[in-house]
């Protein structure tokens, strides 16, 4: 039943959130998650060493999405021991914290987005706005592709398929993607 199977999905932290937690083993029903500007690594002021990778669920379909004009990130990423890079920590979550090769789990930087591209309006209560970058392009044809990249990848994850989702990473504003 189609109803009894959902994705996790989030941005920033929440997306963080919903990689650590897209588990069956923690919930039965979820067979799969996604993020966007979310990624695993783990921070040094909790007593994690420099350049931690926290693992995902090894057995269900995920969605990595972000932006290469990250601001957020790239400011944050001296919590983990990285430089000020906005897809290091994306691109190690990917290649360190997800293992084996499905052909499931994607991996998406859009090259003109940030760190907020995905939400519209912007809520400013998360007091971050202000490390952000400004992206480059026309951010509604971005929402655009992140929200079908999203549909696809659930549509994919819920009817236990896996064929559509790298259809989209062809498209002009993808500046990197990979499938594992």
């Amino acid at each position: 039943d189609v109803y009894k199977r959902q994705v996790l999905g989030g941005h920033s932290a929440g997306g963080t959130m919903a990689l650590h937690n897209a588990n069956p083993s923690y919930f039965n029903y979820i067979v799969g998650g996604f993020s966007y500007a979310g990624h695993t690594m783990a921070a040094t002021m909790l007593g994690w060493p420099s350049q931690t990778v926290l693992a995902c669920a090894p057995n269900l379909p995920l969605l990595m999405l972000g932006g290469l004009r990250d601001g957020v990130i790239a400011a944050s990423s001296i919590r983990y021991g990285n430089a000020d890079d906005s897809a290091l920590p994306l691109r190690r979550t990917f290649d360190n914290g997800i293992s084996g090769e499905r052909g499931d789990r994607h991996f998406v930087l859009l090259g003109g987005a940030n760190h907020f591209t995905m939400a519209h309006p912007i809520d400013d209560t998360a007091g971050r706005g202000f490390l952000d970058m400004s992206p480059i392009g026309e951010e509604s044809e971005m929402r655009t592709l992140i929200a079908q990249l999203i549909a696809t990848f659930i549509g994919d994850a819920t009817h236990r398929t896996q064929h559509q989702t790298p259809t989209l990473f062809k498209h002009p504003l993808v500046s990197e993607a990979r499938s594992k």
